[in-house]
């Protein structure tokens, strides 16, 4: 056997030696960080037995975290599936969130909650204004919450046609 297969004995380093030394795995499959390690191998060795160091950890919590918390649990499965590739419109829920921040700015005495319903009511608002025009004026401007269907080939395809001029590009600093 190439070595113990409990975690808490060894390390991963020393059990893929283990195997590689053994036999049992051939060396054209050994993983890719194997090398890395071996050549750059840390200071202290991760063993399970090592004390954990009590480092403090800095909480990230933005602002619009408790607007976006609150958005989801009011609307939860409500809010429409969005093409994760598609970078030139915002989600749903972020123009929910910047607009109910910008009802808090505008009104300072209006609460978290207020702001966020009143957008929420006006992101439904525009979506039933929307299903009643069905299409809507301008397809190159979309409306609150609509999302033009993107086509992935067609866009490659604007893409490689369109010339790119590197030395430009390069030069521009």
């Amino acid at each position: 056997m190439a070595s113990s297969r409990l975690e808490k004995v060894g390390t991963i380093f020393s059990r893929v030696t283990g195997l590689l030394r053994a036999g049992a795995m051939d060396v054209k499959d050994k993983p890719i960080w194997y090398d890395v390690y071996r050549a750059f191998p840390p200071k202290i060795e991760p063993l399970f037995s090592r004390p954990i160091e009590d480092v403090p950890l800095r909480e990230i919590i933005y602002p619009e975290d408790s607007i976006r918390a609150k958005l989801h649990k009011t609307l939860g499965k409500k809010l429409p599936a969005y093409n994760l590739l598609d970078r030139t419109h915002p989600t749903v829920s972020q123009k929910i969130i910047l607009q109910t921040i910008q009802y808090q700015k505008e009104n300072p005495n209006l609460t978290e909650d207020e702001a966020l319903s009143k957008a929420i009511e006006n992101y439904n608002n525009e979506i039933k204004q929307f299903k009643a025009d069905d299409i809507p004026q301008d397809i190159n401007k979309p409306k609150f919450g609509y999302y033009k269907k993107s086509n992935l080939a067609g866009e490659f395809k604007k893409a490689v046609e369109s010339k790119v001029d590197l030395k430009k590009i390069l030069n521009e600093d």
